[in-house]
């Protein structure tokens, strides 16, 4: 998040974990990640939900 506020747009842990869900519920950005890594996708997702939780 830090990296997203300094060089590419403004982003709100709340925005960060919704974004991640978006991914798991759209077939392009899932496969894209899950081609890069098996559960990538499911680990941004829970690992943006447990820091909104810390929050």
């Amino acid at each position: 998040m830090e990296f997203m506020n300094r060089y590419g747009h403004a982003v709100s842990a709340q925005d960060f974990a919704a974004q991640t869900r978006y991914f798991l519920t759209d077939s392009f950005h899932l496969q894209m990640l899950e081609g890069q890594q098996t559960g990538l996708a499911y680990y941004l997702s829970a690992a943006a939900e447990s820091y909104v939780a810390m929050k």
